[in-house]
């Protein structure tokens, strides 16, 4: 944001403010003080926050970009604490650290693994033999009760993790930790933060900005624009940046001094910072992508305990901690944190005035409209440029989106700080690990507040429209609060049901409730093939959402989840899900490519005594409620396609130019196949078990696109019948990388083969068992250029 801009906006905004704090002091109702009191200390609140955010933000700076010489690394240990995370998760990380530019000889790896799993510790003795030049280590803490162990969570993981390495790696001069599920984002990383560790010898920790993979428009803020590409360049400038918990580089003599990683409050990363920034050493902010998360909460219930416990954490720490030593400008910093949290009180209160002044007639001011409106909307005018400024650089898109999570996670911030204060300096509340999967179902009990507050101001709203005369009556002031937060609540309540399929939940209840609605016949063995190939995001849906359509199909119907060795998670969502969810079963095949997945899916299906065989493609798109029309055609069908080119069919939001691409593209795969099937790179197939069993070709291609091919060209050489069902699909809007890439790698495959080309015999492996693991299915901004740093 441009800095003379932002410090124009300021003094407007304390001008205004100047204004109107006076003002509604100097007219408080005194014949209802219990609303004027209340509201009069909301616009303090309000005001103090927006005066400390303002002094705070006047100054930001980006540090000089520092980088260490080829040939001059220094040793760095990095310390990645886990707590019943995955191997799928561990693995990639402690491969993106390998994979960064700074040589792995000069690197420990330490993975301290509080859970104590032999599956984590094999994993990292297996990383360990790969990367024989790298030190690789496992280190299991001591439990959390022992008295040998410092601190009971991932505080007391990292303190038995650094005593480990003054025995594995005492030359490590640098520390970083690093998240279970945290990627390096950027391969400079080590070399930029190293570097200005190096530069500066009074710099304890350099901290780098974080992101994490989410949905389409991050519609729970876990990106964090505003903070990392904002704030944390004030903070810099202040000297008060405060530690992330990763992507972050500690000087090891800096770690020492303050004791280790500190004990006393939930988490260590901000009150780690506040010691070292306490006892005179520099913090440094570096505007690199230092982390991406694999996973970031997209429910709301994962969302409610993360945010809650950052709320508890930093209210906790400013309340009760030690801040003696820190200076004016680094309270201030922290200060903000805390005003963030505690202007949730000033929220209800927002909400309640225009509620309680439109249905009683009750207002906290008694003024005439003119002088009111003279004094409260250059207020509010300010803040909402206040805001403005704010959306510079990242757009207002993103200011509003956090606006929203503000407001709609105000009844989480205020029992956060409420639980700081009446649990007193002595009284740690109990830490629990974020989830690293996410489950999606409606939450209805956890918005019944924001629920019963939009209500509220909706109704009063009506009640004021009706009664009084808009033009002369009403209280624009009051309607202005009342507006505001009834459009952020509005958008706020829907995310309590994000990412659940709402028409397929409709539509099991209707069939459940509804007497005489007519079912498919569906008394034959069903069973849907799915390989785990997917993001753990698009796995989730898929896997929920196809199940709940199996389930109204019923007993008879299951879906079959293939485990191809992928590490990204999705087989551990899937046998999450089949854990708590009834139709689901995982196996496990030692064959690579989704093609030989969908494979080994079938062989178990066949071999269970299914009569209809589905694919689906959990990463397609594809509507799961296509799955009952798919069954009805196979009736009369021996196979049935989900077709996107038939009458009927619903795009969803594709892009038209993805769309008229892969129209051309299935043209030319027909013609180079000489079948009539239009759609002939469906995602949702479904197979009569007999017609199956004598399609599936004696070697398996590893492209499930080229598997399809095969097996549509048999079913028409042969004779079969092929029926296309019209297709429903909900592609993401604009999205044309992953289904164009589908399609070109398909013809780039398809024209390497020769038309007619023999199939070639399996290799051996082709017949490797499949390992069951349940049911049914036990068939086997813009910086300087760099200045180099050597180290002696």
């Amino acid at each position: 944001m441009s800095g003379l801009r932002f410090r124009a906006v300021a003094v407007v905004t304390l001008a205004a403010s100047i204004v109107w704090l006076p003002f509604a002091a100097g007219h408080v109702n005194g014949d209802a003080l219990w609303l004027a009191v209340p509201f009069l200390l909301a616009n303090l609140l309000l005001t103090l926050g927006l005066g400390v955010a303002l002094v705070n933000n006047w100054s930001r700076s980006v540090p000089p970009a520092y980088t260490v010489t080829e040939g001059s690394e220094p040793v760095v240990a990095v310390i990645v604490p886990t707590a019943g995370e995955s191997p799928e998760h561990v693995g990639p990380t402690v491969k993106s650290v390998l994979r960064q530019d700074w040589p792995a000889e000069r690197l420990v790896i330490l993975v301290s693994d509080d859970a104590g799993s032999d599956e984590m510790r094999a994993s990292v003795e297996a990383l360990a033999e790969r990367h024989p030049a790298a030190r690789i280590h496992y280190h299991r803490p001591p439990p959390r009760e022992s008295e040998e162990r410092r601190g009971a969570a991932k505080s007391g993981n990292l303190n038995s993790a650094l005593e480990r390495l003054r025995e594995l790696a005492p030359d490590a001069g640098f520390i970083e930790t690093r998240d279970a599920d945290d990627l390096v984002g950027d391969a400079y990383f080590l070399r930029r933060c190293v570097g200005h560790l190096i530069r500066d010898p009074r710099t304890a920790y350099v901290q780098t900005a974080k992101e994490a993979r989410v949905s389409p428009g991050d519609p729970f803020d876990n990106i964090q624009p505003l903070f990392f590409r904002g704030a944390m360049l004030a903070r810099h400038d202040a000297n008060a940046v405060f530690p992330c918990g990763s992507g972050l580089v500690w000087r090891r003599a800096a770690l020492e001094d303050i004791g280790g990683f500190p004990t006393w409050n939930l988490v260590e990363d901000v009150q780690s910072g506040v010691e070292a920034l306490r006892r005179g050493w520099r913090s440094a902010y570096v505007p690199i992508l230092g982390a991406l998360g694999q996973h970031s909460p997209e429910d709301l219930a994962n969302v409610y305990k993360q945010r809650g416990t950052w709320a508890l954490d930093t209210v906790r720490l400013l309340v009760w901690g030690n801040l003696r030593g820190l200076n004016l400008r680094q309270r201030l910093q922290f200060a903000e944190l805390g005003l963030f949290y505690v202007q949730s009180f000033a929220t209800l209160v927002f909400v309640a005035c225009p509620a309680i002044g439109f249905a009683a007639g009750v207002y906290p001011l008694n003024t005439d409209y003119g002088d009111y409106a003279l004094h409260f909307w250059p207020f509010a005018i300010a803040v909402e440029l206040y805001f403005a400024a704010l959306a510079v650089g990242v757009g207002y898109e993103r200011v509003w989106r956090a606006r929203v999570l503000w407001t709609g996670l105000a009844p989480v911030y205020m029992k956060a700080c409420a639980l700081a204060v009446i649990g007193g300096r002595r009284r740690k509340p109990v830490y629990r690990v974020t989830r690293k999967h996410d489950e999606h179902r409606w939450y209805w009990r956890l918005v019944l507040p924001q629920m019963a507050l939009l209500a509220v101001l909706v109704g009063s709203m009506a009640v004021a429209l009706t009664r009084d005369d808009p033009v002369h009556d009403l209280d624009l002031g009051s309607l202005y609060w009342a507006a505001l937060f009834t459009f952020t609540l509005g958008c706020f309540i829907p995310r309590s049901w994000f990412r659940v399929d709402v028409r397929a939940r409709l539509a099991a209840f209707v069939s459940r409730s509804t007497p005489g609605l007519a079912r498919p016949d569906l008394s034959r063995e069903v069973v849907v093939v799915m390989p785990a190939c997917e993001s753990p995001e698009a796995m989730e849906r898929a896997v929920v959402s196809a199940q709940a359509v199996l389930q109204r199909v019923g007993r008879s119907a299951r879906l079959l989840v293939v485990d191809r060795g992928a590490l990204d998670g999705s087989a551990d969502v899937a046998r999450r899900l089949a854990a708590r969810l009834p139709g689901i079963s995982v196996i496990r095949t030692d064959r690579r490519g989704p093609g030989r997945a969908y494979r080994a899916g079938f062989d178990a299906a066949l071999g269970s005594g299914a009569e209809l065989v589905l694919q689906m493609d959990p990463g397609r798109g594809h509507d799961p409620g296509d799955i009952i029309r798919l069954i009805e055609a196979a009736g009369e069908a021996d196979v049935a396609i989900a077709s996107r080119w038939v009458d009927g069919a619903s795009a969803g939001r594709t892009h038209a130019l993805g769309r008229w691409m892969e129209r051309r593209g299935s043209a030319y795969v027909r013609a180079r196949l000489g079948v009539h099937t239009r759609d002939v790179l469906s995602g949702l197939v479904c197979f009569r078990a007999e017609a199956l069993a004598s399609l599936v070709p004696r070697s398996t291609p590893r492209s499930a696109a080229l598997l399809n091919l095969d097996l549509i060209r048999a079913a028409e050489q042969r004779g079969l019948s092929v029926a296309e069902v019209p297709a429903s699909m909900d592609a993401e809007a604009g999205t044309l990388d992953r289904p164009l890439a589908r399609l070109l790698g398909t013809v780039v495959r398809l024209w390497l083969r020769s038309p007619g080309q023999p199939v070639p015999r399996p290799p051996e492996h082709e017949d490797e068992a499949v390992h069951g693991q349940s049911g049914r299915f036990a068939r086997g901004p813009a910086a300087p250029a760099p200045t180099r740093i050597g180290v002696d």
